[in-house]
């Protein structure tokens, strides 16, 4: 996959030692970037200029004056270490990273009316018309930027969000509801001067933007847009409002001289401009400005099931909701019973044709994910032992068997915290067995409390947080995708989502236990509120799961692939009532039954649901490392080291 970054300079300051443009420092970005996609690095810069025409690998800049020397040429430049550009008022700058598996195509792509940059995989594409996936996801997003720009203003009901509903576009934007695959794309008409930032469904690759009246700023990461706008404003002098507070990192020594202003108030920004000599930071020996943590929170993130538009001409951003499950698709007369029988293995009254058309999708979305590879490229499963990443590996076993698959570019990873203090890892037991029995090659990562805290501050900055939960969740994904790393692994199959679809968490048995017993076979088919909060855990799951795992996953240049996040598997899986996925003694029922049919092991697919976070042994452990450290939770130790760290 790749890295996205954007950036838009709204405002012209006026400092008299910068009629020439503003310094804007790209190293700390590309810093990020090249993790991201080490593949290539590129970056383009457009000033504030009205026609541009393709010529090959260069824009020309056409001033319509008739003198055909009066051309300005901007190449698209590779990236270099230590770089910087100058910015003025109006100018846009592109920047984009490479990981890839198929055809080898540089971003930005230019034609003649747009721009497009895009951290995707596309599994399935017309490869007779297109050469590539890149250039098949260009031309949709193209289509659909030039259906907005003739709908999206005659479209009134618009919140306070600027949010806009669209109920009446629906229709015309069914037509994404095929694609198969992931997606961060954006796209920029240089004539209408409008840009569409579109995300798959679930937002397996997040963007982040940010958007004052000084900067409009779009990221794969937050960390770049603090970065950025950190930089820019040290190393060019300038003072100004963020919207509202700022909290200054006093953390920090000599962070920011003791008469700098930072003003809450959008209309002074003329004064603090005008008066910018007495209320300059002093850049020597200073690191940061802007203290990472505040800051994050004015960083806005564009959420799944949506799009944003935005208007360089109005400088307005608008938000377009979109719709790709529709609850009123459920067919309850498949089913002439409901169950309620405890033991899965037992299970006779699920109609065996969703049992094999469920098999056959599952099938099918594991082999697109793997589909788009070089024909050595080695593939990784990121193994817990628990019933999704043991799907994902018989499933692969299968491929195997079939010779589709050679079982030499297959390993799985796990990982542990093994230590004396502590009780043997219940993962690790599974883990073992799973690859003894099906003969697969697996390493398991056994980690010791020395080495997991002294790597916890590192963990915490990949990740941007110091939420125990969130900690506890990607130190396993951490190791594991380390060591597969070291094996020259660049993609990772992962089970996230299997919860979400198949009614898997505490959280929807909890719902299930509050509807009355005498309700629930009359009421709760034609009220499923379990397959309602299975939906909103998708549409969450990129805030809560999918971006820590990217966030991770990235820093060791590893794409991680979702087969339980295909489309076409979602679609069908959430058109079954709820009552074939969960009743009051069982969760994940359905998946439970088509692993059975399968041909999975008892053992496996009958395992009581453990969190990665507690199997593993790392949430004990962070709760020991705290106490020994004389803190009282995990909360407050991961904090004073989240304090220490300088972003």
């Amino acid at each position: 996959m790749c890295g996205i970054f954007f950036f838009n300079l709204k405002k012209d300051f006026k400092i008299k030692d910068k009629e020439n443009g503003f310094n804007f420092n790209l190293n700390p970005i590309f810093n990020i970037l090249k993790k991201r996609g080490p593949n290539s690095q590129n970056f383009l810069k457009l000033s504030s200029f009205d026609e541009y025409v393709l010529s090959n690998n260069f824009l020309i800049l056409d001033n319509n004056d008739g003198n055909k020397n009066n051309k300005e040429i901007i190449k698209i430049n590779k990236i270099k270490k230590n770089s910087k550009v100058s910015l003025n008022k109006g100018d846009i700058l592109f920047s984009h990273s490479l990981l890839s598996f198929d055809n080898f195509i540089k971003m930005p792509i230019i034609d003649r009316d747009s721009i497009f940059i895009s951290n995707h995989e596309i599994y399935d594409y017309d490869n007779n018309k297109y050469k590539n996936d890149s250039f098949f996801l260009k031309d949709k997003l193209k289509d659909e930027l030039n259906f907005y720009e003739k709908s999206y203003y005659d479209v009134n009901e618009i919140n306070n969000d600027n949010e806009i509903n669209t109920n009446k576009l629906n229709n015309e934007k069914i037509k994404w509801n095929d694609l198969k695959g992931m997606y961060a794309s954006m796209i920029y008409n240089y004539k209408s001067k409008k840009m569409l930032v579109k995300l798959d469904p679930y937002s397996i690759k997040s963007l982040y933007y940010y958007n004052d009246e000084n900067f409009f700023i779009i990221s794969s990461e937050k960390k770049m847009i603090y970065f950025a706008l950190n930089d820019f404003l040290l190393n060019n002098n300038i003072s100004i409002s963020i919207n509202d507070d700022i909290n200054i990192n006093n953390n920090i020594n000599n962070n920011i001289n003791n008469n700098i202003n930072i003003n809450n108030n959008k209309n002074s920004n003329n004064n603090s401009n005008n008066n910018s000599n007495k209320n300059s930071i002093n850049t020597k020996n200073k690191k940061r400005f802007l203290d990472f943590v505040s800051f994050e929170n004015k960083i806005k993130k564009i959420n799944s099931n949506t799009d944003l538009i935005y208007d360089f001409k109005n400088e307005e951003v608008r938000i377009i909701k979109n719709e790709f499950i529709n609850l009123n698709k459920i067919d309850y007369s498949l089913f002439n019973e409901i169950m309620d029988i405890k033991e899965v293995d037992k299970i006779k009254n699920i109609d065996e044709k969703i049992i094999v058309k469920s098999i056959e999708l599952f099938k099918e979305s594991l082999k697109r994910t793997i589909k788009n590879r070089k024909k050595n490229e080695k593939i990784g499963i990121l193994f817990s032992g628990g019933i999704d990443s043991a799907i994902i590996a018989y499933g692969l076993r299968d491929m195997i068997l079939k010779e589709e698959i050679d079982l030499k570019k297959v390993k799985l990873y796990g990982s542990v915290l093994k230590d004396n203090l502590l009780s043997e890892p219940k993962d690790l037991f599974f883990q073992r067995e799973f690859a003894k029995k099906y003969n697969m090659k697996i390493k398991i990562e056994e980690i010791d409390l020395k080495q997991l805290e002294k790597d916890l501050p590192e963990i915490i900055k990949i990740i941007e947080s110091n939420d125990p939960i969130k900690i506890s969740i990607a130190i396993a994904f951490y190791y594991s995708l380390k060591r597969a790393k070291k094996d020259k692994i660049r993609i990772c199959l992962s089970g996230l989502g299997s919860e979400e679809i198949f009614a898997g968490y505490n959280r929807h048995l909890e719902i299930l236990n509050e509807i009355p017993l005498t309700n629930f076979f009359n009421k709760y088919p034609k009220e499923d509120v379990i397959n309602k909060e299975c939906i909103n855990g998708l549409m969450d799951l990129s805030t809560r799961d999918l971006y820590r795992d990217d966030l991770v996953s990235m820093n060791f240049g590893i794409e991680v692939r979702f087969p339980f996040l295909e489309q076409d598997l979602v679609n069908y899986i959430m058109s079954l009532p709820s009552y074939y996925k969960i009743n009051k003694e069982i969760k994940k029922i359905l998946l439970r039954k088509f692993s059975c049919s399968m041909g999975i092991d008892k053992m496996f697919y009958d395992r009581k649901k453990i969190a990665a976070q507690y199997g593993s042994n790392y949430d004990k452990a962070l709760r020991r490392i705290a106490r020994e450290n004389g803190f009282h939770t995990r909360r407050e130790y991961l904090e004073n080291i989240s304090n220490k760290i300088n972003y």
